[in-house]
C-alpha cells in the first residue's frame, strides 16, 4: 500500500508541476481512482471528469483546472462497434473508450471552441487471428480520423492525445490520423528531435530493453501556429531528483507509470478571435 501511495504522490507531483489547464489520463482503473488522484496535493485544483455511461474498464479520464471559466462536457464513444475483419465477431471498437472533452465559452454556445480527445488505443497484444491486434488498432484510428474530421467540418479545432500504443514515428496504423493532424512534439517552436522522443520503455525478460515513442499530443491544422511549446516530462523521486529514462525493469518499477507524460502549451487567443 505504501508503494501504491508513493506512486500516486509522484503522479500528483508531476501533474502539479506541469500545472495543466486540462490533463488527459489514459488507463484509469475506475472513476474512484481518478477521484483519489485528484485529492492530496492536487485537492481543489482540478475537477476529475470521465464520460458517463457503462464502464468498460481502464478508460481515459481528464483533470480540468477548477477555475477555468469555460463550459466543459464529455462525450463518449463507447457505443461504437466494429466487425472484426478476422473473426467476424462484432465487438466494441474502443475497449478503453475514446472520450471527447468539448470546451465552450458558455453552456449557451452551440459549438465548442475546441475539443480534447483522450486516446488509449488497443494494446499490441495478440487478439484471435490478429497478431499484435494490428487490424483492431487500425480500425480504431480509421474511426478516430472520421471523428476528428467531423469536428473539423464544423470548424472546431481538435487536440488528440494520450497513449497511442503504436510507434508514432513508424507504425502504419496512424496514417489516417496523420492526414489531418500533426504531432505537437514535431511542429512546436521548441520541437523535440526524433531521437529524444522517448515516452515508453519495455523490458522483455532476457532481452535488451526497448525505447520508443507511444505517447503524443496531436493538433489540427488551425492550432499549429498557436503551439508555444511541447516537451516530454520526467518523474522525480521522493527527494526531488529527476528519474533517468529506465534502462532496466528494476528502474522502470520505480516509476509511477511505464509511460512518460507529454505537455504542450497552446495559445487560445486565435480560438477566441475566431469565435467572436
Amino acid at each position: 500500500m505504501a508503494g501504491h501511495d508513493a506512486k500516486f504522490n509522484e503522479l500528483r507531483q508531476v501533474i502539479g508541476e506541469a500545472s495543466p489547464d486540462i490533463a488527459i489520463l489514459p488507463e484509469i482503473a475506475s472513476p474512484t481512482a481518478l477521484d483519489v488522484l485528484a485529492m492530496g496535493t492536487l485537492s481543489g485544483r482540478f475537477r476529475p471528469l470521465m464520460a458517463e455511461g457503462k464502464w468498460l474498464g481502464a478508460e481515459v479520464g481528464f483533470l480540468v483546472r477548477s477555475d477555468l471559466p469555460w463550459d466543459v462536457r464529455t462525450v463518449s464513444n463507447r457505443h461504437l462497434e466494429w466487425k472484426n475483419r478476422v473473426t467476424g465477431v462484432v465487438q466494441p471498437l474502443f475497449p478503453h473508450d475514446l472520450p471527447v472533452l468539448e470546451v465552450r465559452r458558455s453552456a449557451a454556445d452551440r459549438e465548442p471552441l475546441f475539443v480534447v480527445i483522450g486516446n488509449h488505443a488497443k494494446a499490441k497484444r495478440d487478439s484471435p487471428g490478429d497478431p499484435e491486434s494490428l487490424a483492431w488498432r487500425t480500425a480504431e484510428y480509421e474511426e478516430a480520423a472520421r471523428i476528428v474530421e467531423g469536428y473539423l467540418r464544423r470548424q472546431v479545432s481538435v487536440i488528440f492525445g494520450g497513449d497511442f500504443n503504436a510507434d508514432i514515428l513508424r507504425d502504419p496504423e496512424l496514417r489516417p490520423l496523420k492526414v489531418t493532424m500533426a504531432s505537437a512534439l514535431a511542429v512546436a517552436p521548441d520541437a523535440v528531435p526524433e531521437r529524444e522522443r522517448v515516452t515508453h520503455t519495455f523490458h522483455p525478460e532476457g532481452a535488451p530493453g526497448e525505447k520508443s515513442q507511444l505517447d503524443d499530443i496531436f493538433v489540427s491544422p488551425g492550432l499549429v501556429r498557436s503551439i508555444k511549446s511541447a516537451r516530454i516530462l520526467r518523474y522525480r523521486d521522493s527527494a526531488g531528483r529527476v528519474r533517468p529514462i529506465a534502462e532496466t525493469f528494476e528502474q522502470r518499477k520505480l516509476q509511477p507509470s511505464d509511460h512518460l507524460p507529454v505537455k504542450i502549451t497552446v495559445s487560445t487567443e486565435e480560438l477566441f478571435r475566431r469565435a467572436n
